[in-house]
């Protein structure tokens, strides 16, 4: 599946475009967010120290704290701005959808692409996306919640069109179905080469089966979402 590219912003007549100075400012936050992702999969949140974010990203440890007040202050805007880039390309596909097999069949291809591409993001979600750390709290409510709530809405959207299990809890099948496609992703890039939508196919078609899906059969992938 082809995923939606980030939107791009064109300039108008009248339109004030940024400076030179804030566009090398908003280029060396993304190489430094960049850096810090790397650099806490391989080294994990709490052995990496700020330094070893600067030298990954070739900038001068005092460059960073121009940008972030610590490394706690790092990760939270890594997440939000790793889960505000996978919801919209994800919303981009899903928002003229009106089948909940389909937008739930799109939602996992979507999600399995973006973060199986980068094994460094795959990481550093499997290892450090855990609700007990501490900074977990201060991005819950932003743009993985959204996420989340997205993914909770298609369920309950299939609940109401009488197309899932009316029994199951929308909020715990979203959270299921949310770890395992990150299962997914790791096994995907342990097997390099594995095809992703193959993969993407079998994991939907477990879950709508789960979810009781009317349409779909052992053997079939989304025979009703026409996927």
């Amino acid at each position: 599946m082809a995923i939606a590219a980030r939107n791009v912003s064109f300039s108008v007549v009248g339109e004030k475009r940024p400076s030179l100075r804030a566009q090398r400012s908003e280029i060396k936050y993304k190489t430094i967010l960049e850096a810090a992702k790397k650099t806490f999969a391989k080294k994990g949140f709490y052995t990496a120290k700020v330094i070893d974010v600067a030298q990954e990203a070739n900038v001068a440890s005092g460059t960073i704290y121009l940008y972030f007040k610590n490394k706690d202050d790092i990760i939270v805007k890594l997440f939000d701005d790793v889960f505000e880039n996978i919801t919209a390309q994800i919303w981009s596909e899903i928002k003229d959808v009106r089948d909940a097999r389909e937008q739930l069949a799109l939602f996992c291809a979507g999600y399995i692409e973006i973060v199986s591409a980068d094994k460094y993001l795959a990481d550093l979600i499997h290892i450090e996306m855990n609700p007990a750390k501490k900074y977990v709290s201060r991005y819950a409510d932003k743009h993985f919640r959204h996420m989340l709530g997205m993914l909770e809405e298609i369920i309950e959207k299939g609940m109401d069109d009488g197309v899932f299990d009316t029994n199951i809890l929308a909020g715990l099948s979203a959270r299921m179905i949310y770890s395992s496609l990150n299962e997914a992703c790791l096994q995907i890039i342990a097997a390099s080469g594995k095809n992703t939508q193959t993969v993407a196919d079998s994991v939907s078609a477990m879950f709508l089966r789960g979810l009781g899906a009317i349409g779909v059969h052992d053997g079939d992938v989304l025979v009703a979402a026409g996927c």
